[in-house]
């Protein structure tokens, strides 16, 4: 094999591991979104869950 034969190969390689990332930063973000909507969705249970405690608090 050719140096530029070998060099045609590893850029390919890359290439293709550049899309892997950027696939991979894609996943991340939308797992950052969901968690975010997770946080936000357990904030207004424990604020639902404080509210009921004060009503029984009022028996």
């Amino acid at each position: 094999m050719s140096n530029e034969e070998f060099q045609q190969i590893v850029l390919k390689e890359l290439k293709g591991i550049k899309e892997d990332v950027g696939g991979l930063r894609e996943d991340v973000s939308k797992l950052e979104d969901k968690v975010d909507r997770l946080e936000v969705r357990v904030d207004n249970l424990e604020n639902k869950v404080d509210g009921m405690d004060v009503k029984i608090d009022n028996l």
